[in-house]
């Protein structure tokens, strides 16, 4: 067995998916892509918009209720920012205290509220803003891609794509290998980076390839960065929205775009040196380029690759 099959087999069995069929949800908008490949900057540009709300990575998908999602994040340091994410959402949806937020979640959990219950209250409480959710995690398997389909209104999805060899060392750099989901596995962090990355592309793809191209936008990080205004247009229009300015500096009103880390000092689900910039960095882009990466990708992970238009270095 490969190291991409035992990681995806371990992750596939471990992972919980919903068995639930209720009534759709409101239509979203859906961040599909790999951690450590830009979803938060995009994220924090996107929250900027008047017409948006699009908090921290909530990972809410893969559960059936709010009660499940609890138990399973609550043990784990990275868990727990995925937990304070959602206090975030509620406090920016409702325009309350964040003890009232807490509250207002931990109703949730007691009553082991489903994950769509969760969703509405959220959608109702941002009025007419389309609810944008980054699904990093999700994406490691595709039954959890095919459950937004059958509990979303004709949803649509933000294909955000990065060149490996820079999301496998921004993500070993990160050691974001200690995530309990994967941390027992004796794979190296770059190991298990690059699966993640070879295992959500391949599922992006295959989920997407049944979605009707009017409900799909691929884009990469190194265009987003070099090119910001362009690619925000044109994701605007994807979205059926005016542009916006205040898309272009995702450094301003860090509350309104929920990245502001004072209030969960090292525990919200974003990347924690964001904060610490006050522009986009155009050099991002070719920053892979520059690194000396002593492992190599394999032939596999470069055939994804290929296909968004990256070429092995």
């Amino acid at each position: 067995m490969d190291k991409f099959t035992q990681f995806e087999n371990s992750v596939f069995s471990f992972f919980p998916i919903p068995d639930q069929q209720v009534e759709k949800n409101k239509t979203a908008t859906f961040v599909l892509s790999a951690p450590r490949s830009g979803t938060t900057l995009l994220a924090a540009m996107l929250a900027g918009h008047t017409k948006l709300f699009a908090p921290p990575e909530l990972v809410l998908l893969p559960f059936n209720d709010m009660q499940a999602r609890r138990n399973f994040f609550r043990h784990s340091d990275i868990g727990v920012c995925f937990l304070n994410s959602a206090i975030y959402a509620v406090m920016q949806a409702d325009g309350c205290t964040v003890e009232s937020a807490r509250h207002t979640i931990q109703r949730f959990e007691e009553n082991a509220s489903s994950i769509q219950e969760f969703v509405s209250y959220l959608q109702h409480a941002i009025g007419s803003q389309i609810l944008v959710m980054k699904a990093n995690l999700e994406c490691l398997n595709i039954k959890t891609l095919s459950y937004i389909e059958r509990h979303f209104d004709s949803p649509r999805y933000l294909h955000l794509t990065r060149h490996p060899d820079d999301m496998v060392y921004s993500f070993a750099e990160r050691r974001l290998n200690r995530f309990h989901l994967w941390s027992d596995l004796p794979l190296s962090a770059c190991e298990i980076a690059e699966s993640v990355w070879q295992i959500n592309h391949k599922n992006i793809l295959e989920h997407l390839g049944q979605i009707p191209d009017h409900r799909q936008c691929r884009f990469n990080f190194e265009n987003l960065v070099q090119n910001l205004a362009a690619v925000q247009k044109v994701l605007c229009q994807f979205l059926n929205i005016d542009f916006e300015e205040t898309l272009l500096n995702p450094y301003q009103d860090n509350q309104r775009r929920m990245i502001d880390g004072d209030l969960f000092p090292g525990e919200l689900a974003v990347d924690h040196h964001f904060t610490g910039y006050d522009h986009v960095r155009a050099e991002m882009a070719n920053r892979w380029k520059k690194r000396q990466i002593s492992y190599d990708l394999s032939d596999k992970t470069w055939e994804i690759a290929k296909i968004f238009g990256y070429e092995r270095g």
